[in-house]
């Protein structure tokens, strides 16, 4: 079995917590030059990894909604030659001891809250049953992984909750096949409310954007 090792990383420093994106590999790898900044690309023995950084737009959310800060992450895996490879996504956060976290997951999102006395952060990726509907479609989700991985259960059930983080493992691509994934958090604003609710639910909607609509306004092309 071949050692894992890191691939890409990145850190969203906020006001609550430090959170962490890990792509981690088994095989070599070299990172390709680009022109833009939010974008990494990274060659490996049998596969093209492409991933681009973006944020939550203040307007996609409700009116009475509002967040302070986001980050979010699109992965984008096309296989290119026959050798396998492993690859993992790691999203998690840094735990200070004084924090609140449980799994808060539904309507096509795996996340996690996370919070305190003054804010609430959510971190998240699509759920296993919106993987699936993604491969019926065939839309950057290969089909047959609807007979392989979720024949009986209508789900793709690739991310498992682990302490503190939310962990996508990939299944191994024929070549010539695409996959994408999301993964984003968001960070609510100080003692922020909604008149009417007992919750405000502002980042658990920013973290459960339809990953289509953010590849059309983030990566129009980029990925096709």
């Amino acid at each position: 079995m071949r050692e894992n090792t890191s691939l890409h990383s990145s850190k969203f420093r906020n006001n609550l917590c430090n959170v962490y994106y890990e792509v981690t590999s088994d095989g070599p790898f070299r990172l390709v030059a680009t022109e833009q900044s939010d974008l990494s690309v990274y060659r490996t023995q049998s596969h093209l990894v492409r991933i681009l950084e973006f944020q939550i737009k203040r307007e996609w959310l409700g009116d009475e909604m509002s967040i302070e800060s986001s980050k979010g992450w699109l992965f984008f895996l096309e296989k290119v030659d026959a050798e396998d490879e492993q690859f993992t996504i790691h999203f998690g956060f840094e735990d200070n001891g004084q924090l609140e976290v449980g799994p808060d997951s539904g309507q096509g999102l795996d996340a996690l809250a996370i919070s305190d006395e003054n804010r609430t952060m959510h971190i998240g990726t699509e759920g296993g049953d919106e993987m699936y509907r993604r491969a019926e479609l065939n839309r950057f989700m290969p089909q047959r992984f609807m007979q392989e991985y979720g024949k009986s259960s209508k789900e793709l059930l690739f991310t498992a909750y682990e302490e503190n983080k939310l962990i996508t493992r990939i299944p191994s691509l024929q070549k010539g096949e695409k996959l994408c994934l999301n993964h984003i958090c968001a960070l609510s604003l100080e003692n922020h409310s909604v008149e009417g609710h007992d919750e405000d639910a502002s980042t658990w909607y920013a973290v459960n954007f339809d990953l289509e609509f953010l590849m059309k306004e983030y990566a129009s092309g980029l990925f096709e």
